[in-house]
């Protein structure tokens, strides 16, 4: 017999093997890989937090327009009449719109450096109770 054959032979004999032992497995236990099995459950349910989150970050980014918005349309209410002085002494439309726009943003940028702050502080505790802290993982933050 020429060695094609026999390795045609070998291989119809495993193969007939692993048939029989598939067969005699009870059917609460059954050989799963890992990309089927658990690795696709965690990646099924980052993906469904992800869904729920992303309404909800949604969500949140418009309430907080809407709350810089007010907030803005509240100090210009206020300086109607300091507004109309700036424009009676010879300031133009631009002077007067930088002006509110600086004072709006002020808070949005220091909301945003304690935010950012926070949000890194709470990304380095997650990332520590990671069972691998070397490793990246994007849904707990990156290493430090």
């Amino acid at each position: 017999m020429d060695a094609p054959a026999q390795v045609g032979c070998l291989i119809e004999v495993r193969r007939s093997r692993a048939a029989a032992t598939g067969a005699n497995l009870p059917p609460s236990l059954s050989m799963v890989s890992q990309e089927a099995g658990p690795l696709r459950t965690e990646r099924i349910q980052a993906q469904l937090h992800a869904e729920f989150a992303a309404p909800l970050a949604l969500l949140a980014v418009t309430l907080a327009g809407i709350g810089i918005y007010a907030v803005v349309s509240y100090l210009v209410s206020r300086r109607i009449e300091e507004i109309g002085v700036l424009m009676a002494l010879g300031a133009d439309a631009g002077d007067v719109l930088r002006a509110v726009i600086l004072q709006g943003l002020r808070p949005v940028i220091a909301g945003s450096a304690v935010g950012l702050l926070a949000g890194a502080s709470v990304s380095a505790v997650l990332h520590s109770t990671l069972s691998f802290p070397g490793a990246a993982d994007f849904l707990y933050g990156l290493p430090w």
